[in-house]
């Protein structure tokens, strides 16, 4: 009943799931060179997919849509008034409280961009029981290191924005379609012995039969790419995460892959 119908131009009062393709990412009408194509949308490639505005389109590109400085976003998933109030009351109580070096690195950077914040105990003096406090998150009011947790890192995974990028391992070693002409063997380096010692006394074929391994992949689509990252002083490495389904239905990472191109 929330399904929109692809009509209309959605409204910031409507509770209406609409969807549509990435059309939206260039500025055409500003200059040729701000033109983009649009992401989604084919038979082979439907996704990703946006929440649908049904924004004018552009005069030069009647295929994009137009852009705006607001987004819709269904009612009932934005932050509601209560709780935006309450954001914004307990940011301005810290910044009446006092000018500390743990608030100043809420808006500022030292000259080597680097936060102010040391450890992560500097964090949590934003956090506490005062009325001028940030309210703690939930993830640690029981334990501050809880986030830290291979529960947790797992179940972030499953409430992250895409859930579908984990899939069934259905083969090991996990190979890579990178051009190995390009790229050199790019064959996962992770091993049997790596990963049977913590799966409950199942071996790899047993859990691959039983879909009980999974993989966070991130490796193909980042790869031919890392080069040109790492020269810019930015650093990222393509990853593996290989995820192991246990007997009380919760999830366990078991390996953790980084890769970088070979320097050759």
């Amino acid at each position: 009943t929330l399904r929109g119908d692809g009509t209309g131009e959605r409204k910031e009062w409507e509770r209406i799931y609409d969807y549509d393709v990435y059309n939206d990412l260039g500025q055409p009408d500003k200059n040729d060179v701000f033109a983009r194509p649009t992401l989604g949308g084919s038979s082979t490639l439907p996704y990703p997919r946006r929440g649908r505005t049904g924004r004018k389109p552009t005069l030069k590109d009647p295929e994009s849509e137009s852009r705006s400085k607001s987004f819709y976003i269904p009612r009932d998933e934005s932050l509601n008034p209560l709780k935006a109030s309450h954001s914004v009351i307990k940011t301005l109580n810290l910044v009446s409280k006092n000018d500390t070096p743990q608030l100043r690195a809420l808006v500022t950077l030292e000259e080597n961009d680097q936060p102010e914040f040391n450890t992560f105990e500097d964090v949590l003096l934003l956090y506490g029981e005062s009325p001028n406090d940030f309210p703690l998150p939930k993830v640690i009011q029981a334990n501050n290191n809880a986030w830290m947790t291979d529960e947790e890192f797992t179940r972030e995974m499953i409430a992250g924005v895409n859930p579908n990028v984990i899939r069934k391992l259905s083969e090991f070693p996990q190979k890579s379609k990178v051009d190995s002409q390009l790229y050199g063997d790019n064959t996962t380096t992770i091993t049997k012995e790596h990963l049977e010692p913590y799966m409950d006394g199942v071996n790899i074929e047993q859990a691959i039969q039983s879909n009980r391994l999974y993989i966070l992949d991130h490796h193909d689509a980042i790869f031919p790419y890392l080069r040109k990252v790492n020269e810019t002083g930015a650093k990222a490495y393509a990853t593996r995460t290989i995820i192991f389904l246990q007997d009380d239905g919760t999830l366990k990472p078991l390996a953790i892959e980084l890769s970088k191109p070979h320097p050759q």
